[in-house]
Parts: structure tokens; C-alpha cells; sequence
């Protein structure tokens, strides 16, 4: 089976993330991730405030970083883990086409952590979060998916 006829779904939350490869044979799970910090509360992730200075000239204090969201910035640096893996050299020739199915910030966040190659194989996005639906209903709803290069 040729990898062109292959088409890789990657259906991601900013936790979670399965590969489908759907081909002649039909569907088929290539892998699935799972990020170690999605279960995590926001004190595990590190601390909520940021650092704190003084200037040098008066007694003004100030932020040194601007406030964070650790999740959303757990759930970036997940996507881009994801994007990973579709970059590894193994997976290039395994699929043909490409089409994230996330939320709209994770799809984004994957899409720019995508290498030239991978991202002229990028033929749909679907902006909705299935990670937790059953394979059959899975399949069901990426069939429904159109599909169009958008490079």
C-alpha cells in the first residue's frame, strides 16, 4: 500500500492525542499520546505569581514575567510534541495526507510545530474536540471530514 493513499487523522486535546490512518483498508490507530502534565493541578505545574524586582531608581516594584496560564502553556508545549511526532522521519513516508482534528488553539499550536513537508500534506482541519469519542463513532465523524490542500 503506497503512503500516498494513506491519509493521517491526528485527533488532539491540549492532553491527549490519537493518529488514525485511514487507506484502502479502511481505518487502522497508529498511536496515541497522552501528555504527563494534563492531570496535573495548577501548583504542581510551578508557581502561579510571578518573580518580583525593584528598579534601580526609586522603590518601584514590577513583574519580572508576565503571568502565565500553565495549563494553556502545558497544553501548547503538548501540541507541539504532537507536531513531533508527525515531523519524525519515520512518519513521513507513512502517510500521503494529513488533517488535524483539535480545538482550534491546539490545531493552530500543531500546524506551527509542523516542517515544510508535513505541512504541504496538511489537507483539512476540523476544529472540534473528539478525543473522547469510541472508535466507531470516531470513524463515523472523520469520515464526514472534507478534504482540500490548503497549501
Amino acid at each position: 500500500m503506497s503512503s500516498n493513499t494513506i491519509t493521517w487523522f491526528v485527533i488532539a486535546d491540549g492532553g491527549h492525542a490519537r493518529i488514525m490512518a485511514h487507506g484502502p483498508a479502511g481505518y487502522a490507530p497508529i498511536s496515541a499520546l497522552d501528555s504527563i502534565s494534563a492531570s496535573l493541578d495548577s501548583h504542581d505545574l510551578g508557581g502561579e505569581r510571578p518573580g518580583r524586582g525593584v528598579e534601580s531608581v526609586g522603590a518601584t516594584r514590577h513583574a519580572i514575567e508576565p503571568r502565565v496560564d500553565r495549563h494553556q502553556k502545558a497544553k501548547l508545549d503538548f501540541a507541539t510534541a504532537v507536531a513531533e511526532v508527525i515531523n519524525d522521519p519515520t512518519s513521513d513516508s507513512a502517510f500521503g495526507e494529513l488533517v488535524l482534528v483539535a480545538p482550534a488553539k491546539i490545531a493552530t499550536a500543531i500546524k506551527s510545530g509542523l516542517n515544510g513537508r508535513a505541512q504541504t500534506k496538511l489537507v483539512g482541519e476540523y476544529h472540534k474536540d473528539l478525543c473522547k469519542l469510541g472508535e466507531a463513532d470516531l470513524r463515523e465523524r472523520l469520515s464526514q471530514i472534507p478534504r482540500t490542500r490548503l497549501t
